[in-house]
């Protein structure tokens, strides 16, 4: 027998709604789709390690002084970089950022004039520094703040980044005013946002469509990010108006320079302490607050709001008149900083060596490439190299050309799964064999249409002109042009690693046709995110037919929850020395067992990043291939970014939203994409209800334990219709019914360029 239990009214998928409401096609101003690889750099004297090849790097420079950095340049060592070109790329970024931030400085100088410069940005359709160029104020001079600072070209490139931060900081302040003004207007919405845990979900949605802003993928969470920051200047209002608690204790100063509790004041905090509430890191286990400082914040704003509180009518009095006086004087607004430490080439073109960055093969060393950075004036290289066309003003790297050596190895396991009767893999090794061999030719093209331009150049330039060389490069130019390249790069500094970011443009459709079969796609696939299984897939073809698969790595993921179990034991050790030290040394810095621990914990805090990778690329591989074999034209994930668990779900709520999910979808994306669909055909839906209803006649079901229960289990692994007597997974009943979820889904932003089907067949 079935258990009757009350539940909450549904809603018939015809009514099925997604946050996002009508798609924009994107994607028609950018025709190009890009594969990002990216390369370590090493220092120019370094020899780069290579599997199988015995180069591993020199273990006795791996701890050195830093007074001994002009040594470890000119040699081996443990590191990729060395000291001197860590230094030197650091103080290049110093000057970008400054570039940037003057910039920003001058545009916000004036208020009405930076609103004018985002309208322009807005409404532009070209490169973001072309409208900035034409500002008098930003020119860049030699005599000038700007010269002083960057060359011409990374003066360019900073103009970019300046313009792509304003327009976001314009977009940002519309929905701003927006929620302002709706919320002078409505005092229950005011209430609503400072009352409720989270952010209203229609409140988001009218701040988007009454700022005009667009209605692609990202709308609904640039809304929701204004009402956040809104909320956020509030909290911190109220919590300024809100009385500390009393000061438990005061420290008297022994003659040694320790702190300690008086005598005469310890009884008095002992009989304190019996009446006023425990910390949060003492309370029971049933009175803390999940999360960390804002989620506190959080609490003591809603509990102050309630009409019980002591100061509830004076704290909503004084909030209702700051929004008041924002809708009359204005939003307090801050300057946008740049912060980021990478300067991204996008600004600058293919065939100049002014750009910054110059690239040639090294002739001694097999696959390795030497980039040669531009430094800003003033700042001096340690060695003058005569290959660089930026003579003493330059910073040298060297970077693996990798992509030989994987084609390689993926020729060779193909030969063996082909040995082995195993088709299919060997056709899925052989698309990689081509995928990089065709990435490695756009690399080569690059660098020799980087040396091919500045020659041509160099011999325009000369007054005896050879006439027979100059139509010859000409010719070069033209066909390195028109043959398929990549785009300009991005340099980034991690900590101390250097990496260097390339775009290649994705296969086109002879290398398909020549490596994969190319049959009409007519597939649907949904992808649920379960516990028991990390991915359950399900694809739909024309005839109705499903086809399932539980994709589960259960090694990795049984290593990764032990680690993530560890990461929490250390944070709260950590917490709770450090509150144990601040209490007895107040402003002193923390000894050496608290410093191991925090070392501790980012290093297994890297090791889950690690296993995050490995496994969101073996599931997106598994995906990827299962949805080319049953010709699946796109995909459906389910939307867990603004997943909120419900409580009591502990560990649950922070699988289904970790950053995991995310990652197996853009790898899902990233592959499809080099397969030859358009943004990888990948979207994201509203998985509201697809868990709890039947994939074929739509009504509500019942978890059970086992196939054959009838007998409703909470949490069960399996799903049971009492209507048409179904019985199956219930992750693949989920998966199933997010292929059915219709209407306006909102697509994966920036990647997706196409509407999503009706689907009207499968009902």
């Amino acid at each position: 027998m079935t258990q009757e239990i009350q539940r909450r009214p549904w809603k018939q998928y015809k009514q099925h709604k997604t946050m996002d409401g009508n798609i924009i096609s994107v994607g028609s101003r950018r025709p190009h789709q890009y594969l990002v690889e990216s390369f370590a750099l090493n220092s120019y004297h370094r020899k780069v390690s290579r599997k199988g090849k015995g180069r591993v790097p020199d273990p006795q420079f791996r701890k050195r002084a830093v007074s001994q950095v002009q040594t470890l340049s000119r040699t081996a060592t443990g590191r990729k970089c060395g000291f001197v070109d860590l230094k030197t790329l650091t103080d290049h970024f110093q000057r970008y950022c400054k570039a940037v931030n003057l910039i920003l400085e001058q545009v916000y100088s004036n208020d009405k004039h930076s609103e004018e410069i985002g309208e322009r940005l807005r409404k532009s359709r070209s490169r973001g520094y072309v409208v900035l160029m034409k500002e008098h104020d930003l020119k860049w001079a030699k005599d000038n703040e700007f010269g002083e600072l960057v060359f011409g070209r990374m003066h360019r490139n900073a103009l970019e980044a300046a313009a792509r931060i304003i327009l976001a900081d314009h977009t940002r302040r519309k929905l701003v005013r927006t929620l302002v003004n709706i919320l002078v207007e409505s005092e229950d919405d005011l209430k609503r946002l400072m009352k409720n845990k989270r952010v209203p979900a229609d409140l988001i949605r009218r701040v988007r469509d009454q700022s005009e802003t667009k209605h692609n993928g990202s709308g609904f969470y640039y809304a929701l990010s204004a009402c956040k920051q809104v909320r956020r200047v509030l909290d911190e209002l109220v919590l300024s108006k809100i009385p500390k608690p009393p000061v438990e204790r005061q420290a008297s100063v022994h003659h040694n320079g320790h702190a300690s509790i008086s005598e005469d004041r310890l009884a008095s905090v002992s009989a304190e302490r019996t009446d006023s509430p425990l910390p949060n890191d003492q309370a029971p286990r049933k009175q803390r607050i999940r999360g960390g400082r804002r989620a506190r914040q959080r609490a003591k704003v809603r509990e102050s709001w309630k009409d019980k509180s002591k100061n509830s009518e004076s704290i909503k009095d004084l909030i209702r008149s700051e929004v008041t006086r924002w809708s009359k004087e204005g939003f307090p607004f801050t300057t946008p900083v740049f912060k980021a430490t990478t300067e991204d080439f996008s600004a600058s073109t293919e065939n100049m060596t002014g750009q910054g960055y110059w690239v040639r093969s090294d002739p001694e060393r097999p696959d390795e490439i030497i980039l040669y950075i531009k430094t800003p004036p003033g700042l001096q290289s340690a060695e003058c190299d005569s290959d660089s066309p930026y003579r003493s003003q330059t910073l040298r790297f060297r970077f693996l050309n990798w992509f030989p050596r994987k084609a390689k190895r993926a020729q060779k396991k193909a030969e063996e799964a082909r040995a082995a009767g195993n088709i299919s893999r060997a056709e899925q090794l052989t698309f990689r064999v081509a995928v990089f061999t065709d990435m490695s030719e756009q690399l080569m093209n690059t660098i020799a249409l980087h040396h091919v331009a500045r020659e041509l150049t160099n011999l325009k330039a000369r007054k005896d002109l050879d006439t027979e060389r100059i139509v010859e490069l000409e010719g070069q130019l033209k066909k390195l042009r028109t043959s398929r390249r990549s785009a300009p790069p991005r340099l980034q500094l991690r900590g101390n690693r250097v990496i260097f970011s390339i775009p290649f443009l994705s296969p086109d459709k002879k290398l398909l046709e020549k490596t994969l079969e190319t049959p009409e796609l007519t597939a649907y696939a949904g992808v649920d995110r379960g516990i028991r299984f990390p991915v359950v897939l399900s694809v739909c073809d024309e005839y109705g037919t499903y086809h399932d698969r539980h994709i589960s790595h259960k090694g990795l993921f049984a290593k990764r929850e032990r680690l993530r179990h560890r990461t929490r034991e250390l944070s709260s050790q950590i917490d709770r020395r450090k509150n144990n030290w601040e209490k007895k040394h107040p402003g002193l810095q923390a000894p050496a067992y608290i410093l191991k621990k925090e070392m501790e914990l980012a290093s297994v805090w890297r090791k889950v990043r690690r296993l995050d990778r490995e496994i969101s690329h073996l599931v997106a591989s598994a995906t990827v291939w299962f949805c080319e074999k049953h010709r699946v034209k796109t995909v459906y994930f389910e939307d867990l970014r603004s997943f909120q668990g419900k409580g009591g779900m502990h560990s649950h709520s922070w699988r289904l939203s970790t950053n995991l999910w995310g990652l197996m979808i853009e790898g899902v994306r990233y592959r499809r994409q080099a397969m030859g669909h358009r943004r990888g055909g990948v979207w994201t839906v509203n998985p509201a209800w697809t868990s709890q209803t039947c994939s074929r006649c739509g009504e509500r079901g019942v978890r059970v334990k086992r196939p054959d229960d009838t007998e409703e289990m909470r949490g069960g692994e399996h799903f049971f219709c009492p209507h048409c007597q179904i019985s199956l997974h219930a992750d693949v009943n989920a998966a199933r019914n997010i292929i059915k979820v219709k209407h306006e889904a909102s697509a994966v932003p920036g990647r997706t360029g196409q509407r999503c089907p009706t689907l009207s067949k499968f009902q």
